[in-house]
């Protein structure tokens, strides 16, 4: 998960480095709306369609508000 305002160039870097993985990408907007059940029960049925399993990682690039969403999921 990535914060919308994240500047290109980090994005890249960090793509750049899990270029060996199957890395899939959701931006969003890192703001307190966006902390919520039916935003984290969207992006687990986006996961859950990608084949994301117990042996996957999900990665919160970005605020807080990230983090804690991507730690609820």
């Amino acid at each position: 998960m990535s914060d919308n305002k994240l500047t290109k160039k980090l994005l890249t870097k960090l793509l750049r480095s899990l270029k060996n993985y199957d890395v899939k990408l959701f931006k969003l907007s890192a703001s307190e709306k966006n902390k919520s059940f039916s935003v984290a029960n969207k992006i687990i049925q986006q996961l859950l369609k990608k084949n994301f399993n117990r042996s996957d990682c999900l990665i919160a690039f970005g605020g807080g508000i990230l983090g804690d969403l991507s730690a609820f999921i």
